[in-house]
């Protein structure tokens, strides 16, 4: 996903115009900063020019609700996704960010996205008054970046309960969870709605719960997707997820480079740790090595998983360098590598290069003297 930024005070309206129609098509959301208050922008007339590619507006630079309000009466068909942050209003009451919502029933946006800690930092009634101003058409909504403490989790879970039955897509990620306890996490948990269908709690430290993922998932709604991704799972301890008796589709990226190492153990996670609903496992591998910078995602069966799959799926980086150790190593040719012994011996072989190639650099690098910004 890539953005463009509009500085809306950077020039004339004409500027702005020519501006946006220039707007490359590799990008798809369109974020706004900026607004003068001396300067009237026809956001019609600007928008008329904004590229099909562009489906998201974020507004969560701006911090004025009539230049908002302006954008979202305007705002193009194609545009699916808006973003804003209710802490940019502070000088605002909480009627008019409930009038910016209500306006989105008369646009094409179906997902709505609330991000910084100001939903979960104001109190329940205010959160229950911003909730229940979520029109029909959002089906999707993000509440991310709310930074959730013991002290504010209660009454920020609370206001999602009041959810509205239509809303069915909930991101929670990089909302802090790891900073409560179990028990707090799992009263957050049990109060989200029952008709929540898909659900993400990517990058919130969930390893720390990964002892206990099983009642988690009995404190989760009967989800249909659930997004994991990111949470800092280790290959020593591995999360269950059979209790989710309903789940379809799982995103295990972000963490799950060691399910690559071996078919047999893979094969094994997916019938140990998932239910026999899932259908499609989402997983990402990577090679923390800079010259192994590329990503490679991919989505399978776990019922319909072959060996012949396997091999395709794969890193070709990964396998060719996996092949490269069993060959060089001391060892049998058919010893299958546990992935913390894969790991050890990756991390070595990566040290070893990083020191000839330091050895390299400090041979031509000149001399500096101690304690200079360049001595190392």
């Amino acid at each position: 996903m890539s953005f463009y930024t509009l500085d809306l005070s950077s020039g004339s309206m004409d500027f702005l115009v020519n501006e946006i129609r220039g707007i490359p098509t590799d990008n798809n959301t369109l974020i706004l900063t900026q607004y003068p208050n001396n300067h009237d922008i026809n956001f019609e007339s600007l928008f008329t020019g904004m590229p099909d590619s562009i489906k998201e507006i974020d507004v969560t630079q701006l911090d004025d609700c009539k230049t908002v309000a302006q954008i979202i009466k305007n705002l193009p068909p194609h545009v699916t996704k808006f973003t804003l942050n209710p802490a940019s209003f502070r000088q605002q009451s909480t009627e008019k960010i409930c009038q910016l919502l209500t306006m989105l029933s008369a646009t094409q946006v179906s997902h709505l996205s609330i991000e910084g800690p100001g939903l979960a930092a104001g109190n329940k009634e205010t959160q229950e008054k911003i909730i229940k101003a979520i029109p029909p058409n959002i089906n999707f909504l993000t509440v991310s970046n709310q930074n959730v403490t013991p002290a504010n989790f209660l009454p920020f879970s609370v206001g999602l309960k009041s959810l509205p039955p239509h809303l069915i897509n909930l991101d929670l990620s990089q909302n802090d969870f790891d900073n409560l306890s179990l028990e707090e996490f799992l009263v957050f948990l049990k109060n989200l709605p029952r008709h929540i269908r898909s659900l993400s709690l990517s990058t919130n430290g969930l390893n720390k719960f990964i002892a206990h993922m099983d009642k988690i998932c009995g404190a989760l709604p009967p989800l249909l997707e659930l997004d994991v991704s990111s949470n800092e799972f280790q290959s020593t301890e591995l999360p269950n997820f059979r209790n989710l008796r309903a789940l379809q589709r799982i995103d295990l990226r972000g963490h799950c480079f060691e399910l690559t190492m071996g078919y047999p153990e893979l094969c094994d996670f997916f019938r140990q740790s998932l239910h026999e609903t899932v259908t499609a496992v989402m997983l990402e591998a990577k090679v923390t090595d800079p010259n192994f910078s590329q990503l490679t995602n991919y989505t399978i069966n776990p019922r319909d998983f072959t060996f012949e799959e396997y091999k395709n799926t794969s890193l070709v980086e990964t396998k060719a360098l996996q092949e490269e150790l069993v060959e060089t190593l001391p060892m049998p040719q058919d010893t299958r590598l546990t992935f913390e012994q894969f790991q050890g011996y990756v991390g070595r072989v990566f040290q070893e290069a990083h020191q000839r190639t330091r050895s390299k650099v400090d041979d031509k690098a000149p001399s500096h003297a101690p304690g200079s910004p360049y001595s190392f």
